[in-house]
């Protein structure tokens, strides 16, 4: 990948499809260091998130949460994560209070292992120093009900926020 690559991270609706509550455009809650918890499995919300409402976890795991694209000139590079942890706070009106998402660079499945080392490497992303895309939401747009059953609602949202990649 070089720097004039264009690249686009997209989330699916899977990573999403956790919120369980309508998402409405709103404030954004100040961004706080999330740590992992011990096992990895999860992140531990900051307790001043934690007071803004109900919180809802990332399932690791699951499907292909992330997808990726990198069109360049001279290599085009399509791949794919499923260990992504993260969280959302829902306030009681359902709108998105907070929310922080970590991928880490290791998990990233191009089909081709040794282009996955590559991408690890210092060169690319340098997962060694810099082990997880860290997206942080600052608000939402664009949402739109999908699906309703008698057990669950689902939503397509777009989140907007900041992201850092190999520490910018």
């Amino acid at each position: 990948m070089t720097r004039t690559a264009t690249n686009r991270i997209r989330r699916s609706t899977a990573l999403l499809a956790a919120i369980g509550a309508a998402l409405l455009t709103s404030g954004i809650a100040s961004a706080e260091d999330a740590a992992p918890s011990e096992n990895g499995l999860e992140l531990i919300v900051p307790q001043s998130h934690q007071d803004l409402g109900a919180v809802y976890h990332a399932l690791k795991g699951k499907d292909a949460q992330v997808t990726f694209t990198s069109d360049a000139p001279l290599e085009f590079i399509k791949g794919t994560s499923n260990q992504v942890i993260g969280y959302a706070i829902a306030g009681e009106g359902g709108e998105l209070l907070a929310g922080e998402f970590h991928l880490p660079i290791e998990s990233l499945d191009t089909g081709i292992p040794m282009r996955d080392k590559h991408m690890q490497s210092k060169r690319w992303l340098e997962s060694e120093s810099y082990p997880n895309v860290v997206f942080r939401v600052a608000e939402t747009t664009g949402i739109k009900e999908t699906k309703t059953t008698e057990m669950f609602t689902t939503y397509k949202v777009t989140l907007v926020g900041d992201m850092t990649i190999k520490g910018v």
